[in-house]
């Protein structure tokens, strides 16, 4: 089934949908989400990506990040994204930050959100092909050492969501 995206302007007011495919390869402005999970050790969960992943295959990202579908709004996204990645159905997300769409997060507006969760995830084989929970200053090294393994979204995102976590 097709999957469609709105496109939006420099304001993210919607002015059209297309295509996913589409979406990707003219780099068209669109709409994503991202959830940072975390436990009560205060740590994170981190996802690697799965091989058929059309952006950064193989390479670690954000506990759960997705797209809009035409016509959704970003909290319904990420709840909805948070369920059919890791399988978690939080009551509310705390929203954190929403970034401009830029070459950095591949002309995607996001926002952002986090929420603490105690229990067992139930990883999205299709989308995920592992997971792992790290302390912030481990995935800070990690980012450090070897950024090629992190996606792209995520190294910016990361550097956004660490800078308002401890400011606040």
């Amino acid at each position: 089934m097709p999957e469609y995206f709105d496109i939006v302007d420099r304001n993210d007011h919607v002015v059209g949908k297309d295509l996913r495919s589409n979406v990707h390869r003219y780099s068209k402005m669109h709409r994503a989400v991202h959830v940072m999970i975390f436990n009560k050790e205060n740590e994170y969960f981190l996802q690697r990506r799965s091989a058929s992943k059309d952006v950064s295959p193989l390479c670690w990202g954000s506990s759960v990040s997705g797209h809009l579908d035409s016509g959704e709004d970003y909290d319904a996204a990420a709840l909805r994204e948070t369920f059919e990645e890791v399988g978690a159905q939080p009551e509310s997300l705390n929203f954190i930050l929403k970034t401009s769409a830029k070459e950095e997060t591949g002309q995607e507006f996001v926002k952002v959100y986090d929420f603490q969760h105690d229990s067992s995830l139930r990883l999205n084989t299709d989308e995920i092909c592992e997971g792992c929970w790290k302390q912030v200053e481990d995935i800070n090294a990690w980012i450090k050492s070897d950024p090629e393994m992190f996606s792209r979204s995520f190294r910016y995102i990361w550097s956004k969501y660490r800078i308002c976590k401890e400011s606040s």
